[in-house]
């Protein structure tokens, strides 16, 4: 019998614990741990810029022998446990891992952690308020985050990571003389070192006494019981567009509810963006404390600049979550519903328990907006309960899907070859740049990796970078039907680190280290990067695109005077990538009542589609409610594998 307890996913062959600081013993050669503890060597422990001075302590450990004691030596304060060499965090991406540490504190200092990744934003924070503020009384507590809160607010661990810190805590206002202590950092799947269960936190049962909507922008529902109105009156509550960020914008189409809808137009010199709800009078969101809660909106762009929503709460709270992975949503210009649930919030400290003036209730944000951009909203609201099943159009395969794309080769006869997507510049739509004059093309230096040319840069500063992209939209969606790897070669004497940075909706890099080290021989080298690399990090390529690097290769610490040359730059579709019958057998799926369980021990993403090609659930929990599935035949894909099962 299968049975998938949808909490906490372990999955066989991958560690279960990585260790921080911790003085467990004999697990040199077990599978189960991966040990991350400062060696001196290539893991280390850094006290930031001396705001802090540390000490080993031995007079009450929280455990083992002994812990470290900080000293706060001015207005703010960090420290941060960081790897030289590349660890695979793949773990993580097949895991449900939970972060546990101690403390002990009088420190009235806001404190938070923050973890650090690849791609972006490159970092997860969550504040040690809310549901994890400390008490400040100079005694021990433990501390215990899902990494989903880490997740949601941009950090991608799921592959190779160094120089990147995996665990700090900051304080931006603290006072000097002030005293931290930590003992027990480590991750764990469940199960504590000490072999204690974690336990989740349980909402309650949905409850009358508590509202069944928070209404923040909306037509429809306003008329029922038991609902409170935060929509904008222009009196106590209020929309506000951040420093001219956007201006409102005509609405064309229908709207995803009622008769009207709002519509935004960004900013054409500003490259951020944002918009808040503001109530100027008490509002008590205790309710959302008590129990389960869905943020609701619906959203029609076809701009592929990255988006965020932030929710602020009391004690200078806040919490985000990058509307990306699961909340992630099509930029094809048709409205789509983004469900949240609160406690996606709530886990990285946001504090709700109580009344709230002044704070923005919902806002939306980038970071890195496109210029005058559009994008409407409509239909935001709290929502008592669980995500709703909702159906969506199947994203539809470009009509070819090519076995490669090309960026710099000299391929030939390729004019009408649908085996070819051809990104190559053309000095009319299609273009590569050297970013603000840092290198200058020489002559050639020898034969090329592939043809007759190859491309040849003198460094002319301290960093430096070139990127290829293209002016009119180019259709990227068979990188969300095929694996692609990505291949080229590159020839350099340079001693510096360099990356590859590949853009879209959210961009990703990847280091030149570890499994992609670059010799610096002065020979051609090739180097071969699957697609997943980037992927992992919360790209994503599956709509057209413009005005974005589809290849880009950077160094934030060049050595002037010195040469680089490139060539063969090509994406190839993976020749292992076909999903074999044998493996789909091994893929369990049971339905119990009004239960889906389905086995996904490597934490892929889920999506069930009918035969019609409808979309009925997109997730990552093993434990689906089926309510709402009409009786037919499905179809289940987890991560590469498909699998077809019917409900009765």
């Amino acid at each position: 019998m299968f049975i998938v307890v949808a909490s906490m996913i372990h999955a066989a062959n991958y560690p279960h614990f990585v260790l921080a600081f911790t003085e467990t013993t004999d697990i040199e050669s077990n599978p189960d741990y991966l040990d991350l503890r400062p060696n001196d060597l290539d893991r280390h422990l850094y006290l930031w810029e001396s705001t802090l001075t540390g000490t080993t302590e031995t007079d009450s450990p929280y455990e083992g022998a002994y812990y470290s004691k900080y000293v706060v030596n001015g207005g703010w304060c960090g420290l941060g446990f960081i790897n030289d060499q590349p660890i695979d965090f793949a773990t993580f991406a097949h895991n449900n891992f939970i972060l546990h540490f101690a403390i002990k504190t009088t420190a009235t200092c806001p404190l938070f952690i923050k973890l650090e990744s690849g791609g972006y934003p490159g970092y997860g924070r969550v504040n040690l308020t809310g549901k994890y503020n400390v008490p400040r009384d100079g005694a021990w507590h433990r501390v215990e985050i899902p990494m989903s809160a880490f997740y949601a607010s941009g950090l991608r661990w799921k592959g190779n990571l160094s120089g990147k810190n995996f665990f700090t805590l900051i304080s931006e206002s603290s006072t000097s003389g002030q005293v931290i202590s930590l003992d027990a950092i480590y991750f764990h799947c469940g199960t504590r070192l000490d072999g204690t269960t974690y336990t989740p936190d349980i909402p309650e049962e949905i409850s009358p006494s508590y509202p069944s909507y928070y209404y923040v922008a909306s037509e429809t529902g306003l008329d029922g019981n038991n609902v409170v109105d935060l929509r904008p009156d222009d009196m106590t509550r209020f929309l506000y567009v951040w420093e001219n960020t956007a201006t409102a914008a005509p609405t064309t189409g229908e709207a995803y509810e009622g008769g009207q809808f709002s519509n935004l137009k960004t900013s054409a010199t500003m490259t951020w963006f944002g918009f808040g709800v503001v109530s100027e009078s008490p509002v008590d969101f205790t309710p959302f404390t008590k129990q389960k809660y869905t943020l609701q909106f619906a959203l029609k762009t076809t701009s592929l600049m990255p988006l965020f929503v932030k929710l602020e709460g009391l004690n200078k709270s806040s919490a985000i979550c990058y509307l990306s992975g699961e909340y992630d949503f099509r930029r094809d210009g048709k409205w789509h519903l983004i469900q949240i649930p609160i406690d996606v919030f709530l886990n990285q400290g946001l504090d709700w328990n109580g009344s709230i003036t002044k704070n923005n209730y919902f806002t939306l944000i980038s970071e890195k907006s496109e210029k005058n951009a559009e994008i409407a909203f409509d239909a935001i609201r709290f929502k008592a309960g669980d995500p709703e099943v909702i159906t969506e159009d199947p994203l539809t395969p470009p009509e070819i899907l090519p076995e490669k794309i090309i960026v710099a080769t000299e391929t030939t006869n390729i004019e009408n070859d649908t085996r070819f997507l051809d990104l190559r510049p053309n000095d009319t739509d299609k273009f590569m740049y050297v970013w603000e004059n840092t290198a200058t093309g020489i002559a050639q230096d020898g034969p090329a990796f592939e043809g007759a040319q190859s491309p040849n840069l003198k460094i002319n500063s301290t960093w430096f970078g070139f990127g290829f992209t293209n002016i009119t939209p180019v259709d990227f969606s068979c990188f969300a039907f095929k694996n692609y790897i990505l291949h080229f070669a590159l020839k350099t004497t340079a001693i510096m680190p360099m990356f590859v940075l590949l853009e879209g909706r959210g961009e990703a890099q990847v280091n030149l280290n570890g499994n992609y080290a670059l010799p610096r021989d002065g020979q051609w080298h090739e180097i071969n990067i699957p697609m997943s690399e980037f992927f992992n990090q919360g790209l994503v390529w599956d709509a057209p695109m413009a005005n974005k690097n589809y290849f880009s290769l950077v160094s934030q610490l060049s050595v002037p005077g010195t040469t680089i040359a490139f060539d063969d730059i090509y994406f190839y579709q993976d020749p292992n990538s076909a999903v074999k019958d044998a493996v789909e057998n091994k893929l369990q799926i049971v339905q119990r009542g009004s239960k889906l369980y389905i086995q996904n021990a490597d934490n892929h993403f889920i999506n069930i589609f009918n035969l019609q090609g409808i979309n009925f659930y997109k997730g990552m929990s093993g434990e689906i409610s089926i309510s709402g599935f009409p009786a037919g035949i499905y179809i289940a894909k987890v991560g590469d594998i498909t699998k077809k099962f019917i409900l009765k």
